[in-house]
């Protein structure tokens, strides 16, 4: 991105911003409900990448407010996106009845002792604190064969 823009030349906030959502964001949120509950420092190496990101889209200075920088380009902070993610794959673990993880939900915690965040832990925070976007969720899908009608054996 750097080597794209420029302050009086190059490419404009349209075209590094669509740089930054189609390849350098799946990079940062790959398995971000699965390390939901990493440690604060490795949650900040994230959100610099982005922020650096967001000054060289806009051109703004490092004092300039993240806040700022996150309406001028209309992204979304890394904490809102991963909260959705975790609550979006708690809801899919809620849908499938054989998943491991959905029989989890369902029985109480055995160890109480232990300190350390888990998964579960999370979506059931952030489903008390985002009550709106469990509304949000779809319904379960019928599953389909993957045969056609009339052939045998596998479909390829």
């Amino acid at each position: 991105m750097k080597k794209l823009a420029g302050t009086h030349w190059g490419a404009n906030l349209d075209v590094l911003k669509t740089m930054y959502v189609g390849r350098i964001r799946p990079t940062l949120e790959y398995g971000m409900a699965a390390t939901s509950t990493a440690s604060k420092t490795q949650k900040d190496k994230r959100n610099r990448v982005q922020n650096q990101a967001m000054r060289i889209m806009t051109g703004a200075l490092c004092t300039t407010p993240i806040s700022c920088l996150e309406t001028i380009t209309g992204l979304q902070s890394l904490e809102e996106r991963a909260d959705i993610k975790v609550l979006t794959q708690a809801a899919k673990y809620n849908r499938l009845p054989e998943h491991p993880i959905n029989n989890r939900t369902r029985i109480p915690k055995r160890h109480p002792e232990l300190k350390k965040s888990s998964f579960l832990k999370e979506a059931k925070k952030l489903g008390k604190e985002y009550p709106e976007l469990l509304d949000q969720i779809p319904e379960p899908l019928q599953q389909v064969s993957l045969n056609p009608p009339g052939k045998k054996g596998p479909y390829i």
